[in-house]
């Protein structure tokens, strides 16, 4: 029997240049993974619940104090197609850069209040190392955004994957020699002026005087709404993390930490692709509501094929996974895994619909929902923590996941789309992803009697998950199995030729 692969759909300028930097950006993804697994594996063993859940509240401090600049600054120059873009674009550096060091002088004024709060004596200490990274960072953020706007990324792939690779192995290296909690802090911080002058270097652009200070008011106006929806949703991202700090402890946040991490793998190598994509795509074609719709659906799916059986099959082996890539000692974090992998299956999805409110001139939606979403949420943390990590999890998930439906209704209004036309995008993943998710199940039931070792475990189910799904796409979703044809074949075409070979089954 042969079973006839489709072809590739067609597909125009810009959907080409956005497939092909969604194939560099997974890519990426899948490389730095395996590769931060591996690094995670080791400094899980090396260091304590604790000392990550120091960083972790750190970081997310600093994210609270950082939301006061303009984090807009960079989705303005994407979004700025006007004459003159250039200069607004220098004023923008240059107003981003003053704003930063401003809240980092601010945020240092405030560590022994903080130290206080969390009675954390090293808090302090780390969170300053943090602040003085921060103005540094800031600097790539208009550069950054001349490259996402020409949807370039292959640089940007190639400056991240350099970084994220040394960054781990320093970390591991200081890990294995004694600095404790500092290998998870310094790395980044010894890094940084080389990301912003690896960065200008890539993008041909450098800041010049004078500061244009004129100018500054055309972008703070911009960014202002994105500054609101920016601290709503980082109140939403990070406010469990806070309470968990506060009511829990450091040890507990460590091991919820870890949890979150785990459920967030595929996110932050599929969702923040799209998210990194998904503005000056859509903002390309967002003139025409008829494209709009079209390309705002497709991002949908595809990210649906793509994330939903690694979810899944990630649901099933999470016991596996935590037990050997971390260790025994994080097996606390296994039920709040699988309890935010059913969060995490609507988030890896919503990207495209938490920016078209920016596509089509509307910032002020993203920062009314937030804001109007934030009462409800750090509520169920309040509740949840009463039952630990795992009621954390719990609440987090429910009241999430209702937030994303909404999220998902709001953007389908936008393009003209009706919600439940929206939702049949992820119909066939999903089944097929349960299908795999199944089957998996059945075979670890069956090695369960057979003693073997839980690598060889966690191994075996993986590639059988993996050729169930590929087999569900050649047989009963074709149309799925075509996108994903697509994908590579924007990358090279002589591999997608391959590929079509090697789905022919004779």
């Amino acid at each position: 029997m042969t079973i006839d692969v489709p072809e590739p759909k067609p597909i125009d300028g810009i959907t080409t240049k956005v497939v092909r930097s969604s194939a560099w950006m997974y890519g990426r993804g899948i490389v730095t993974s395996i590769i931060n697994l591996g690094i995670m594996a080791i400094l899980s063993r090396t260091l304590s619940p604790t000392e990550f859940g120091l960083v972790a509240l750190a970081y997310v401090i600093l994210r609270f104090i950082s939301i006061l600049a303009t984090d807009g600054v960079s989705d303005y120059v994407i979004y700025d197609n006007k004459e003159g873009r250039e200069e607004r674009a220098q004023a923008a550096f240059w107003m981003d850069l003053a704003l930063s060091s401003g809240v980092a002088l601010l945020g240092g004024a405030c560590i022994p209040i903080i130290t206080r709060f969390y009675t954390e004596p090293g808090l302090g200490w780390v969170l300053a190392a943090l602040l003085l990274r921060y103005p540094i960072d800031s600097m790539a953020a208009v550069p950054d955004a001349l490259i996402k706007k020409s949807l370039n990324f292959q640089k940007l792939v190639i400056r991240d994957t350099f970084l994220e690779i040394a960054t781990g192995l320093a970390s591991v290296i200081l890990a294995l020699t004694g600095f404790g909690v500092w290998s998870l802090v310094l790395p980044g911080l010894f890094l940084a002026p080389l990301r912003v002058g690896m960065v200008m270097l890539m993008a041909r652009w450098m800041p010049r005087l004078p500061l244009r200070i004129p100018l500054w008011r055309s972008v703070f106006h911009f960014s202002i709404n994105i500054i609101g929806a920016n601290l709503a949703n980082t109140i939403s991202a990070e406010g469990d993390t806070l309470i968990i700090g506060k009511t829990l402890g450091v040890e507990l946040l460590g091991l919820y930490n870890l949890a979150w991490q785990g459920a967030n793998l595929v996110g932050r190598n599929v969702t923040s692709t799209i998210g990194k994509l998904a503005m000056p795509a859509l903002s390309a074609v967002s003139q025409d509501k008829a494209r709009l719709r079209q390309a705002f659906n497709r991002m949908l799916r595809l990210l649906a094929i793509v994330s939903f059986p690694l979810l899944m099959g990630l649901f099933v082996v999470a016991d596996l996974f935590v037990l050997v890539v971390y260790g025994p000692q994080w097996q606390a974090s296994i039920l709040p895994l699988r309890i935010l992998i059913i969060f995490a299956l609507r988030q890896t999805v919503g990207s495209p619909a938490s920016v078209i409110y920016n596509v089509v001139g509307r910032p002020d939606l993203g920062m009314k929902f937030g804001f109007g979403f934030i009462p409800f949420y750090l509520l169920s943390i309040w509740l949840g923590s009463f039952y630990g990590i795992v009621g954390v999890a719990a609440g987090v998930t429910l009241v999430r996941t209702i937030g994303g439906i909404v999220t998902f209704w709001l953007g389908a209004r936008l393009v003209n789309e009706r919600l439940l036309d929206l939702l049949k995008e992820f119909t066939q993943p999903l089944i097929a992803s349960l299908i795999m998710a199944t089957v998996i199940q059945i075979l670890r039931l069956g090695l369960l009697h057979m003693g073997i070792f839980q690598v060889a475990e966690l191994l075996v189910s993986i590639i059988v998950g993996g050729m169930v799904y590929l087999l569900l796409l050649v047989t009963l979703y074709r149309n799925l199995l075509s996108d994903l044809l697509t994908v590579v074949e924007s990358l090279s075409v002589s591999s997608a030729r391959r590929l079509r070979q090697l789905l022919v089954i004779a």
